[in-house]
């Protein structure tokens, strides 16, 4: 499908998010990295394993770009661990989402055969969602511990 018109370019404010939840990743105490406000609540490590899954799924399931799956919840542990998942994990939507020709096709979930057809532009768009709502999960999670962070004024 081949979308005319306009084209909003995102990957420079959406790298600048991602080297944030880098930056959050040492924002969260070594102690409270298991922590939640509530217990049926994800901990910011689940959170961040979270994101870095759900881009990889995109891009192995539905973009199938050929990279080697890095495991996140089995080999993701650590806060540096973390990190490098984050960029890894960036990188492959950076060089995806920077090629028009993927951007303009269509892509389908291969493992879920009701899964609807989507665009490249769509599946960028729903990814750079999902990191801001999780985002902002973490960024109350650090309001509630008072813990301030240079990415937003908490009173």
């Amino acid at each position: 499908m081949k979308i005319e018109g306009a084209r909003l370019d995102i990957l420079p404010t959406w790298k600048n998010l991602n080297d944030m939840l880098v930056e959050l990743v040492d924002r969260v105490p070594d102690d409270k990295m298991e922590w939640s406000p509530k217990p049926e609540l994800w901990t910011f490590h689940h959170t961040f394993l979270h994101l870095a899954e759900a881009r990889e799924q995109w891009m192995n399931r539905a973009i199938n770009d050929g990279e080697t799956d890095i495991g996140v919840y089995q080999n993701v542990h650590t806060k540096q661990e973390i990190k490098i998942a984050l960029r890894q994990t960036w990188e492959r939507i950076h060089r995806t989402f920077n090629d028009q020709e993927k951007l303009d096709a269509t892509y389908r979930d291969r493992y879920w055969a009701a899964a609807p057809l989507r665009t490249g532009h769509w599946v960028a768009f729903h990814l750079l969602e999902h990191d801001l709502h999780h985002r902002a999960d973490m960024l109350l999670y650090l309001a509630l511990l008072g813990i301030e962070t240079s990415q937003v004024w908490t009173p």
